[in-house]
């Protein structure tokens, strides 16, 4: 009290800065997570800071390590499918020396490398590795960070024991160097030594090889006029995304391969705007992830492109930083939790502030929540996306006032003005040092009004958009049913999901068309009754009585169509004149790609059985020639149709090319009355019939990733990783070739 007392006869004011709150509750984030992992271990909540709770250690490190090994990454069929072997030639360059360390040839075998890890020797070099690169990033932070040694090593500690850099490591993941590099860039782009300013430069083309979405930060140099600069950083960019393809297999012939992996990876992972939807979903809010789901795809693009033209206003230079960095989360497709490591040069800048505005606070609470290491069981819902999602709206709405007060100082200077006889305009004003023109009160009350209502009017905009969208697509859907447009209304009202009563809706489109096909077959117009089943052919027994139709009508029947043979629904994969391609609509058995009678059966129900038969696996060396289920389905199964059945079918020459992925060989070719689909002619009949195997597996003939396994699907989506097929049973559709 006394404390207190002196200083309110000395007129000292207290304050708290954000930055010391920040520091100070990161600071307590790290020991309120040590406290308890050690105390509640591997049964704690704390351990998610590590992904999957160590269930792949080091997973990114030790795959790339292993599909790098023979210096053929994007020819590599090893352990997954070409769509994870995406990274640019830099990162496998880098990575490759790490498989000289282990005996790889053992773990091609087992066709698996998450248990690398086991390697002494391996697992040091890697410790040695990341501590250099993390003794890179402190002198980085120590170098460019302000104040006393004590603050210095605060900041340090708590960015560097933070959550995204103990993920990140955990992972194992190069973009860690990748993270380095850009704060190397970040903090010295404008540095007045030339040589540090060049390894800046360089350092942004080596992020550049190894991520390729660094590149968007080489935009603060043509915020700078940094025009010179700009055409360097993007030749080193060139150069170490390029000349690494020399150090592999085919020097630039795997220019192609990489851009078609790329593709592959954007296939599998890109979701645009699926961030926020998931994080509504999670939060119990459906209603709203429906609508983000409708709108985020787009405005993501609209906002990204806005934080980009408020670069040219940001007064501050944390600001300009944070705004590049949160492009470089938001726009690429897909982003991991340790993509965030790119954040840590904006909070450096934000931590050495010396002037805050009350909005900062905004900013600290989003550091706070993106780096800390601590996850309190009560905001278990709110992590660094919300963390990103709040610094996102603050540096829009910074951006608006910056480019009010640009306005502003150019009037004044216009006007002729003297800027140094007035006060500051602290609504918009970051820096106190520069004094823009005070502005009349109706002038200012005018700005306030005009800004309010465009924000206003943005968020209802944003809230009311999908609520306009869906009612105007409602009423399409409605007049559609009343035209008697069955195709068209059924997609409108299937499309709007459980918007009012579309589900009703739906079911009164299938009703009606039922209807209407019935009456047009009652009147013998059975071409627009066939037509009117195709529509909804799970609607009720629309299938049932569209393949009743087609056996009385042959001349009908189409591509896609179920027809009955031999008390069965078969799908018309092909047809000519004389005969027809069919596979069986209906799972005819559950069997194995190779059956061992000498093997013990396994407790399905025991996930510890499971993990042994998986790592028992033999994997014999078979093809579809020499499978257990080609026997079955000619010996056994196909014996069982009516002779005038068995007499239509066509006796063909099968060949089962190799597997489009893996390359893995598809036998020799065989002659079968009956058999199953290779992964390409499941492909190309994927274009024009719809399967329906209820998500379950069900078995082709073509080799998985590697010899004794088998390509499978489900639905209309193929899997061609294959599987332990000596213990892992499918569903079997054949298909037979007939007269008509």
């Amino acid at each position: 009290m006394k404390l207190f007392e002196n200083a309110k006869k000395k007129n000292i004011r207290f304050s708290l800065s954000p930055s010391a709150v920040l520091l100070f509750f990161l600071a307590a984030s790290g020991i309120m997570w040590f406290i308890s992992i050690f105390r509640h271990g591997i049964y704690g909540t704390q351990i998610s800071a590590f992904f999957m709770r160590f269930e792949d250690f080091l997973a990114d490190f030790l795959n790339v390590i292993g599909y790098s090994a023979y210096g053929d990454p994007y020819n590599c069929t090893a352990y997954t499918g070409l769509q994870e072997k995406g990274y640019p030639p830099l990162t496998y360059v880098l990575l490759r020396p790490f498989s000289g360390l282990v005996d790889i040839a053992h773990y091609y075998e087992q066709n698996r490398f998450l248990n690398m890890y086991q390697e002494p020797l391996l697992l040091m070099m890697l410790m040695i590795a990341q501590t250099a690169v993390l003794c890179a990033l402190f002198f980085l932070i120590y170098r460019n960070a302000k104040g006393s040694t004590a603050k210095k090593g605060l900041m340090i500690g708590t960015l560097m024991l933070s959550r995204p850099v103990f993920f990140t490591i955990e992972r194992g993941n190069i973009i860690l160097l990748a993270a380095v590099c850009t704060a190397c860039f970040l903090f010295h782009y404008q540095d007045t030594n030339r040589v540090r300013k060049e390894i800046a430069l360089i350092a942004l083309g080596i992020a550049f090889g190894l991520k390729l979405s660094p590149a968007v930060l080489g935009f603060l140099l043509l915020v700078n006029k940094q025009f010179r600069e700009a055409v360097r950083a993007a030749l080193y960019g060139l150069f170490f995304l390029f000349a690494p393809f020399l150090l592999l297999k085919g020097g630039f012939s795997n220019v192609p391969l990489f851009i078609r992996n790329m593709k592959l990876l954007v296939q599998a992972y890109g979701e645009r705007g699926a961030f926020l939807e998931h994080r509504l979903n999670e939060m119990n809010l459906p209603a709203l992830a429906q609508h983000a789901a409708g709108i985020t795809g787009a405005f993501v693009y609209l906002i990204c492109a806005l934080l980009l033209f408020f670069c040219f206003f940001y007064r501050r230079k944390w600001e300009r930083i944070l705004a590049i960095t949160l492009v470089l989360l938001l726009a690429p497709s897909f982003s991991g939790y340790y993509c965030v490591l790119y954040l840590i040069p904006a909070a450096v800048m934000f931590l050495t502030e010396k002037r805050y505005r009350p909005a900062d606070w905004l900013a600290a609470v989003s550091f706070l929540m993106i780096f800390s290491l601590y996850q309190s069981e009560f905001l278990s819902r709110l992590d660094h996306l919300s963390g990103i999602y709040i610094l996102t709206f603050l540096m829009l709405l910074y951006g608006l006032f910056a480019v009010v007060q640009t306005k502003l100082e150019r009037s004044a200077a216009a006007a002729g003005t003297d800027l140094n006889s007035i006060r500051s305009y602290r609504i918009v004003s970051g820096d106190y040092r520069i004094k823009i023109p005070s502005v009349p009160v109706a002038v200012r009350r005018r700005i306030l009004i005009v800004s309010g209502a465009v924000l206003l009017v943005s968020s209802v905009g944003i809230r009311l958009y999908p609520v306009i969208r869906d009612s105007i697509t409602y009423r399409r859907g409605t007049a559609q049913l009343s035209k008697g447009c069955y195709r068209e209304a059924l997609d409108t009202f299937t499309s709007l999901g459980r918007y009012r009563d579309s589900e009703e809706q739906t079911a009164a489109c299938c009703k009606q068309l039922t209807d209407a096909a019935i009456g047009a077959e009652a009147d013998g117009d059975y071409e627009k009754a066939a037509d009117l089943y195709r529509i909804a052919p799970q609607y009720a027994d629309n299938r049932i009585r569209l393949a009743d139709l087609l056996e009385l009508h042959s001349d009908l029947v189409q591509v896609n169509d179920q027809i009955h043979l031999a008390n069965m629904l078969w799908i018309v994969l092909e047809q000519t004149e004389n005969e027809y391609l069919l596979m069986s609509a209906e799972n005819v058995g559950t069997h194995k790609f190779y059956e061992d009678p000498s093997q013990e059966q396994i407790d399905w129900d025991n996930p510890e059985a499971m993990k042994i038969a998986l790592a028992q696996s033999s994997h014999p060396a078979l093809t579809w020639e020499t499978s257990t289920i080609r026997q079955w389905l000619n010996e056994e199964w196909f014996p069982q149709f009516p002779d005038e059945v068995k007499d239509r079918v066509i006796r063909c020459s099968i060949h089962t090319p190799a597997n489009p992925t893996y390359g893995t060989d598809g036998g020799n070719d065989t002659e079968d009355n009956t058999f199953l689909l290779s992964a390409q002619e499941f492909s190309d009949y994927t274009q024009k019939c719809v399967f329906d195997t209820k998500y379950r597996a069900a078995l082709l003939r073509s080799t998985g990733k590697k010899e004794g396994t088998v390509a499978f699907f489900m639905d209309n989506d193929l899997y061609e990783m294959g599987g332990f097929n000596d213990i892992v049973e499918g569903e079997i559709y054949p298909v037979m070739r007939i007269r008509r």
